[in-house]
């Protein structure tokens, strides 16, 4: 079991070295993405430092680490995004309809061939670039420009729900206690510092686990869009697998548990963007939580 944790741990370094990399490689393309990134980044900052006794990270080299989250948020939502783009997926379908300039969002929604950007930086005639462009657009490169809110706030409402009834009752057959999964997150902390807990981590799994992870998986093993269904089984397994981790016994529970959430957020990532695994993960973790202190 050591080894494998061992070998998964190596696997994720190369990966964030991966990404890291080809976010400098394709600055320029990313830009655009990197105001959001910020964004969130910010988010998780003053959600960090609310729940810091939580997390007892006081004296544990707090500020090196909070600047490393800070920057790898910044990247990886910026790199998301653009993976998102390239297999035609809209990733912010409401956040970026609301803040990105008209341009902007006309360029997310016809996907351009890569090689278009790095011909912008050496041609100046606007004409001209118009007409490469256009050379590079076909029906099969416009991602579905809307995503109807009343339909995503149905199904975030969907799987709340029957995730809450669904752990409840396998949290009952394994004979698991509320009060018990909370104090192994430290109950003396105030409430406040483990709702910015739980609210922090549904923000960053969603970014890591379904804007990253599944795009990047798409793109690095070119598989097909039709076979997305595939990364989001792939990526819902690594997730569950990463939850083993806890104190909540038997382990094997917690796995049972998030698999199926993690389809199931997947589908939604792939059906009304990130928006909608954010809101579905954050409202999951606080009503849960609330059930505990009820």
């Amino acid at each position: 079991m050591g080894a494998i944790l061992i070998m998964i741990a190596f696997i994720i370094i190369g990966v964030v070295i991966s990404i890291i990399v080809q976010f400098f490689q394709k600055k320029k393309i990313v830009k655009k993405n990197i105001k959001y990134g910020v964004a969130f980044a910010l988010i998780l900052l003053v959600l960090n430092m609310v729940s810091m006794n939580v997390l007892d990270m006081r004296g544990k080299m707090i500020g090196l680490r909070i600047i490393i989250q800070f920057l790898e948020i910044i990247v990886f939502v910026a790199m998301g995004m653009h993976y998102s783009e390239l297999i035609k997926i809209r990733s912010m379908p409401f956040i970026c309809k609301k803040f990105d300039s008209q341009r902007v969002y006309e360029e997310r929604i016809l996907i351009k061939e890569e090689v278009t950007e790095d011909i912008k930086e050496e041609i100046e005639d606007e004409d001209i670039m118009t007409e490469i462009t256009e050379e590079k657009y076909d029906e099969s490169n416009i991602i579905e420009e809307s995503v109807n809110l009343k339909e995503a706030l149905k199904w975030v409402i969907i799987f709340v729900i029957g995730s809450i009834i669904y752990s409840t009752i396998l949290f009952k057959i394994a004979h698991i206690d509320f009060a018990y999964i909370l104090d192994k997150v430290e109950l003396e902390s105030s409430e406040l510092a483990i709702y910015g807990l739980i609210s922090g981590a549904a923000i960053q799994e969603e970014i890591v686990f379904r804007l990253v992870g599944q795009n990047f998986l798409m793109k690095s093993f070119n598989i097909e869009r039709k076979n997305y269904y595939k990364v989001i089984i792939a990526m819902s397994f690594i997730w569950a697998l990463a939850h083993l981790g806890n104190d909540i016994v038997p382990r094997g529970i917690k796995f049972f548990q998030i698999f199926p959430m993690g389809i199931g957020l997947g589908w939604m990532y792939e059906k009304f963007g990130l928006e909608s695994c954010i809101l579905s993960h954050l409202l999951f973790n606080i009503i849960m939580i609330s059930i505990v202190f009820i």
